[in-house]
């Protein structure tokens, strides 16, 4: 297993574990991605909203941003700014682009990892 992958499990776990707080740098970025992916999967965008709240949206914006996600940081953010009330319109549209991984895939976000460990 490549150091980029077994990290990319361990901030999972310990996510998964501990929560959000448990996590710091890169592991907080692949942790609100994977965490958004299951969530948007299983019960929608509005589950990760209710979860986290405007401040984890702006943060997942940012995450998705860093692994070159534009489109997806860019519907997020939107949503951020529209809270309390979101557009139904709006979520679905940031929940399709989550699920169907709209600009990006695992390898950039490992090469992501790799970078962001690479300037700490």
């Amino acid at each position: 297993m490549d150091t980029s992958d077994a990290f990319i499990s361990q901030a999972i776990a310990r996510g998964s574990a501990g929560g959000l707080s448990a996590l710091t740098g890169p592991a907080r970025m692949v942790f609100l991605i994977s965490e958004a992916e299951v969530l948007c999967d299983k019960d929608g965008i509005d589950s990760f909203v209710d979860r986290y709240g405007a401040s984890g949206v702006t943060e997942l914006a940012a995450a998705y941003s860093t692994v070159g996600a534009d489109e997806i940081a860019s519907v997020l953010r939107e949503v951020a700014k529209s809270l309390p009330e979101v557009p139904d319109t709006l979520l679905s549209r940031a929940n399709d682009e989550i699920t169907s991984r709209l600009g990006y895939r695992y390898e950039d976000i490992a090469r992501a990892v790799l970078a962001l460990q690479s300037t700490q």
